[in-house]
């Protein structure tokens, strides 16, 4: 059952992330911009379209390869896990208690299962964004050699770690606010406003459609922090000190600063995952 859940989110999520990498390309450009000076110039289709025009139309899937890895990888982990955790959780608070409990399980279970992946994948993500974060002159280190690279030059494990904590809070975050609004909105589509069964596909895409909504909007500022501190370890080096930089220099609206492209990207890509895997769910 363990490994059919971890495989079908591991293949779910490596697929979503493929097609979506793009914007989440553009995110991360956008996040690590600092200053006042750029807010009023650029935005998420300039950005795309000034990394189409200096490096052509490959540079938007920059760092690809260790997205997808660390998406199957970690999707996999923190979506695969979030099925029997719950069960496990409440099995132990007692199968006839429901109600609050069942929301508190879930939430639990879904923050676990987050922080349990983010800690088994974090190097790999800390890559990712270097990946793309780089202006493309040294791209030929490829994901091995940046691994080798922040390993031998940033303090071994430690630099392998940079910007742990808030991943730790953004997957939290995720996990449960992804698993947790997605579950709620299919009870919601299909036994209170009965637009479709619970099983079809239909119940699917507009559950998830509105889960991405919830996750992006929720994880959004531990998102920002969290690349800013993997991006520059030596200028962010902790979230307070993160945090203080970025709200002293550019204001609180700094928080949400990527929030379209993201959702252009997790909205599509926490629908594609559900729907992905409950359809595999069905066939396999």
């Amino acid at each position: 059952m363990l490994v059919r859940e971890l495989a079908i989110n591991a293949a779910s999520v490596a697929a979503a992330t493929t097609l979506t990498h793009p914007a989440d390309l553009v995110k991360v450009q956008l996040q690590i911009q600092q200053g006042k000076e750029y807010l009023p110039t650029r935005g998420a289709w300039s950005t795309a379209v000034q990394l189409v025009k200096t490096d052509g139309v490959v540079a938007l899937w920059r760092g690809l390869v260790p997205s997808v890895v660390r998406g199957g990888y970690y999707g996999g982990i923190r979506l695969g896990l979030y099925a029997p955790l719950k069960q496990t959780l409440q099995a132990a608070v007692g199968a006839s208690e429901r109600g609050r409990e069942t929301v508190a399980v879930r939430i639990s279970a879904g923050l676990s299962a987050g922080v349990v992946a983010c800690l088994l994948s974090h190097p790999l993500e800390l890559v990712k964004i270097r990946m793309q974060a780089d202006d493309g002159h040294r791209q030929r280190r490829g994901m091995l050699g940046w691994l080798r690279h922040i390993y031998q030059h940033e303090g071994g494990l430690t630099g392998l770690l940079s910007g742990i904590r808030p991943a730790l809070l953004r997957a939290a975050l995720l996990t449960g606010s992804q698993t947790v609004s997605y579950d709620y909105c299919k009870t919601l589509v299909a036994e209170h406003w009965r637009l479709a069964a619970p099983d079809s596909a239909q119940t699917h895409f507009a559950a998830s459609v509105l889960a991405g909504l919830c996750t992006t909007t929720c994880t959004m500022p531990a998102d920002v922090i969290k690349t800013r501190m993997c991006a520059d370890p030596g200028r962010y080096p902790s979230i307070g000190v993160t945090l203080a930089n970025m709200l002293r220099h550019e204001g609180l609206h700094v928080l949400l600063r990527g929030w379209v492209p993201a959702y252009l990207r997790l909205a599509p890509q926490t629908t594609l995952i559900f729907v992905f895997a409950e359809q595999l769910r069905l066939r396999w």
